[in-house]
């Protein structure tokens, strides 16, 4: 009988942690087509680290990739992050070209592409410069979910850049704030016997 509620102690705490393992990945969807390069004046472009997509729905607004970036889900970088609004350039009805930015700051900064109904976003991590521009494609990320439409025209291109560092994890403040507490409470009790 012990052996039973011991093993059952032990899936009653996995079955959670598992779940909210599971549920964090929710969004990280390899991505599937498209392209994008970023560079400056003096700088060779270069590629993206990783990205996501072809992901259904818009790109901007509530719960949407923003609060993905911030919480970790995308690309698992948790922290600040804000939609850039500068300047964005990029050709109308084109599924390939060119594309500049103004203004940029941050030089950890995602770009996304909103092609239809679809976007992918593409990840550039400390890249060494602030970006003014690079190309893209929007090959394969509009599929419309049939695959008939796999170079379709851009909708709207947006960035998302890094804005702070990453916060402190809410276990580690609550694991340290415990510590505090438990040393509080030890040196609580020394002076009390030392009263004594």
């Amino acid at each position: 009988m012990l052996k039973k509620i011991k093993k059952l102690k032990i899936v009653s705490i996995l079955l959670p942690l598992a779940a909210v393992c599971f549920s964090h990945q929710a969004l990280a969807i390899s991505c599937t087509g498209g392209t994008v390069t970023a560079g400056n004046s003096t700088n060779t472009p270069i590629g993206y680290s990783s990205c996501i997509g072809s992901i259904s729905g818009n790109d901007v607004g509530n719960g949407t990739l923003l609060a993905d970036l911030s919480s970790g889900v995308a690309f698992d970088e948790a922290g600040g992050w804000s939609q850039f609004m500068g300047d964005i350039v990029v050709p109308s009805n084109a599924n390939q070209g060119t594309w500049s930015v103004n203004g940029l700051t941050s030089d950890t900064f995602v770009v996304s592409i909103k092609s239809s109904n679809n976007y992918s976003a593409y990840f550039f991590e400390d890249i060494g410069f602030t970006a003014t521009g690079g190309t893209f494609n929007t090959f394969g990320i509009d599929t419309n979910g049939k695959g008939k439409n796999p170079f379709a025209n851009i909708s709207h291109m947006n960035v998302f850049e890094r804005v702070s560092a990453v916060p402190i994890p809410g276990a580690v403040l609550l694991f340290g704030s415990a510590i505090l507490a438990l040393f509080g409470f030890s040196l609580k009790n020394r002076l009390r016997k030392t009263a004594v």
